[in-house]
């Protein structure tokens, strides 16, 4: 295994506002997905490349 963590999740209640400021500071687009109970936007990643992935989570911080 190449990267001790594989997946992240950051928790946030203004998911527009977190999409945007990450979007903004890595250069890179993020996908909306429902994931549930929950929407969450997901970082965009080349696991042969990036080798980490992870979404922001809307809920409770």
């Amino acid at each position: 295994m190449t990267h001790a963590i594989t997946w992240f999740e950051i928790p946030t209640t203004q998911l527009d506002r977190a999409q945007a400021f990450y979007e903004t500071v890595l250069g890179k687009a993020m996908r909306r997905e429902n994931m549930g109970s929950s929407e969450g936007a997901v970082f965009a990643y080349d696991p042969a490349t990036d080798g980490v992935g992870g979404a922001l989570m809307m809920g409770p911080t």
